[in-house]
């Protein structure tokens, strides 16, 4: 999971460097990232994909 992470992170920095996208789109993009890290890295179990199933049902 950790390696998906850091593939977003390149990506990011690739578009970025390419002016594909802006700085500050880009900034947002990391942040969402880290966010999403940490969010994994503190949970006891992965239960991301759980969560969303139940954010989608909510909706």
């Amino acid at each position: 999971m950790l390696r998906g992470y850091y593939l977003e992170r390149k990506i990011i920095f690739e578009y970025e460097h390419e002016k594909l996208i802006s700085a500050s789109y880009a900034k947002f993009l990391r942040q969402n990232v880290n966010n999403l890290e940490n969010y994994s890295l503190k949970e006891t179990a992965n239960t991301l994909p759980y969560d969303m199933m139940n954010y989608v049902r909510q909706k």
